[in-house]
C-alpha cells in the first residue's frame, strides 16, 4: 500500500530536505520516524528538494509498505500521521495523510508547485517574523514589482537566474504565475502588518531560480540593476541577474497534482494549469 502526506516544516535547523551525509535533513528525520514505527527501513520519495534553511507548508511525500509490514503494525492511516507527530521533532509536522495508487510519484507526478517567498516591509524589524521572513526597510513599490514579473510569466529559458546550468540540463522552465501580494493589508493582526509575499508556480524550478529572481527584482526596482526583468532573462546569464537573497523566508506552499489521483492538493484551476498530457509534453525533455 502506498501512501502520501503532506508535511510542514521550519528549515533553520536543517541543511536541506534531501539526506546528505554528516547533516541533519528533514528526509533524515522523516525515514528515522517511520523506521521506528513500522520496526524496518522506509525510504520516502518527495514533490520537491528545499535547500538549507528553505521552509514548507505543503511538501509532499510518498512511501509504500508491505502487507506484511502493515500486518505486523495493524494500525490505519490516522494512527500513522498521529504516530509520525508524535516521533517527529516539534519544528516537523505531517498535517495530511491520505493513500494512493501504487504508482504514485509525488515528484513525477507534480503537475506545478507554488513557492512562497515572505518579506517584513518595515523600518523596524519583526519579533515574529525574524528568520521567518526577509527584512527590507525600504518600501517596495508592488505594483512596479509585478510589471516587471510579467516578462517571466510562460515557457522560458531561465539560464540567466541559476549559478550553474549543466550539459544534461534543460534551462526552460514553464512559470504559470508570479506576483506580490501585500499580505497585511487584509490582515487584522498587527505582526502581519507589514508583510509581503512572492508567490511564483511553475512546473519545476532550477537551482536558487527563485532567490535569484527576487534578488534581481529588488535590484531593478531599487535602482541597484541597469537592466530589466525581461534583459535580464533573454540574456542568459547570470552576470547580468541579481543577488541570490537568503533562503530565511522561502517556503515551498504546495504541490498540486491531477485531480484524479484524488488528493487534496490536486490542480483544480484550469486557468493556470496544462491538461495532464500537455503536462507529459511540456516536461519530456526536461531532468
Amino acid at each position: 500500500m502506498r501512501y502520501a502526506l503532506t508535511v510542514e516544516y521550519d528549515g533553520t535547523r536543517y541543511a536541506g530536505f534531501q539526506i546528505q551525509k554528516n547533516a541533519n535533513t528533514i528526509q533524515a528525520e522523516l525515514e528515522k520516524a517511520l523506521a521506528i514505527i513500522f520496526k524496518a527501513p522506509v525510504t520516502i520519495l518527495f514533490a520537491g528538494r528545499t535547500d538549507s534553511g528553505v521552509h514548507a507548508w505543503g511538501q509532499v511525500i510518498s512511501f509504500s509498505l508491505k502487507e506484511d509490514e502493515l500486518s505486523k503494525t495493524k494500525i490505519d492511516s490516522l494512527k500513522i500521521m498521529r504516530s509520525l507527530n508524535g516521533l517527529l521533532p516539534h519544528d516537523i509536522v505531517i498535517s495530511a495523510i491520505s493513500t494512493v495508487r501504487e504508482d504514485f510519484h509525488p515528484r513525477f507526478l507534480c503537475l506545478g508547485r507554488k513557492y512562497e517567498y515572505l518579506i517584513w516591509n518595515y523600518p523596524s524589524r519583526s519579533t515574529f517574523w525574524d528568520k521567518k521572513a526577509l527584512w527590507i526597510r525600504r518600501a517596495i513599490p508592488i505594483d512596479k514589482c509585478n510589471e516587471e514579473l510579467k516578462s517571466i510569466i510562460g515557457l522560458h529559458d531561465f539560464t540567466a537566474f541559476t549559478p550553474q546550468i549543466r550539459d544534461y540540463i534543460n534551462p526552460e522552465r514553464h512559470v504559470y504565475y508570479a506576483k506580490l501580494i501585500a499580505l497585511g493589508e487584509s490582515s487584522k493582526k498587527n505582526m502581519d502588518k507589514h508583510l509581503i509575499s512572492f508567490e511564483i508556480c511553475a512546473n519545476a524550478f532550477l537551482h536558487n531560480m527563485i532567490r535569484i529572481i527576487l534578488g534581481s527584482l529588488l535590484d531593478i526596482v531599487e535602482g541597484r540593476s541597469k537592466y530589466s526583468m525581461r534583459e535580464i532573462l533573454l540574456s542568459r546569464l547570470r552576470t547580468c541577474a541579481g543577488q541570490t537573497i537568503a533562503a530565511t523566508g522561502l517556503y515551498l506552499s504546495q504541490a498540486y497534482y491531477p485531480e484524479n489521483l484524488g488528493l487534496v492538493n490536486a490542480a483544480s484551476d484550469k486557468s493556470y494549469f496544462p491538461s495532464w498530457e500537455d503536462w507529459q509534453k511540456m516536461n519530456e525533455s526536461r531532468t
